[in-house]
């Protein structure tokens, strides 16, 4: 897995609005990748490699009817420290977001202004409890995710670019 950014020739309708600045952006796709990671963990697979194997697909089916419902951002560990501005706005939105994964779709549904995204996800690489999440964003670009759901429910997750670190994802309530 690269970790690197890819085009999706199809990507589906992002609600970022247009005043909505570049840190913003980053805090969304981190959330979003973060929640996301809420299902599996370590898939190992390539965003633009094939899809799921005959073989897999049933393995792919499960880990997605799994991934469905409600999700809340229970903490998030970056690779390397956040800059000020960026930590403050994680600390700001996590409390207040919950990601909401239905039939192909994540989305964010966020009690504060400003933090609204509606994406194209895919589970990939499913083996039991564990899968690869790919995401699509508003300019077509791939983020992959590999996911681990914990036998406490809880989901772990590894993000990618362009927010490496680790996650962990609740069931809201």
């Amino acid at each position: 897995m690269s970790g690197g950014p890819r085009r999706d020739p199809a990507p589906g309708p992002v609600a970022f609005p247009a005043a909505f600045s570049g840190e913003r952006r980053i805090v969304a796709a981190a959330a979003l990748t973060a929640v996301l990671a809420g299902a599996v963990l370590a898939g190992c697979g390539d965003a633009t490699g094939p899809g799921p194997t005959d073989a897999s697909v049933a393995d792919v089916r499960a880990a997605d009817e799994r991934l469905q419902g409600q999700w809340r951002l229970v903490d998030f560990r970056p690779e390397t420290p956040l800059d000020p501005v960026m930590a403050g706005m994680l600390s700001f939105y996590q409390p207040k977001i919950i990601i909401e994964v239905e039939r192909g779709r994540i989305r964010a549904l966020s009690s504060a202004p400003g933090l609204h995204f509606d994406r194209r996800y895919e589970v990939r690489d499913a083996v039991q409890q564990r899968f690869e999440l790919v995401v699509w964003d508003d300019e077509g670009i791939a983020q992959s995710v590999l996911c681990e759901l914990q036998p406490d429910g809880t989901l772990r997750a590894k993000t990618t670019y362009p927010w490496r670190g680790d996650a962990v994802l609740a069931r809201a309530r």
